[in-house]
């Protein structure tokens, strides 16, 4: 259960640091979702280091930070944006 609370709390912070770096002025607008996946792996990196973040999907880090960067930033989301 602890995995659940972990990836929802690095996908919320994910979400929050992308959205503040867009509050500040950062104009990524059409690589939203690059700058989502690779926040999320950096702090997915950050927290298995520190130790606050007990969170593997399929015994795979790497597969788990892309996972928090993908959710964050709304992959489905991101698609209907690049189709107009």
């Amino acid at each position: 259960m602890t995995e659940v609370i972990s990836f929802a709390l690095l996908v919320a912070l994910t979400t929050g640091v992308v959205e503040a770096l867009k509050k500040v002025g950062v104009n990524f607008d059409k690589f939203i979702a690059l700058a989502g996946l690779a926040i999320g792996i950096v702090l997915t990196y950050l927290g298995n280091l520190t130790g606050t973040v007990d969170l593997v999907i399929l015994n795979s880090l790497p597969l788990t930070a892309i996972a928090v960067g993908l959710a964050a930033c709304g992959l489905f989301d991101q698609s209907k944006i690049l189709k107009k």
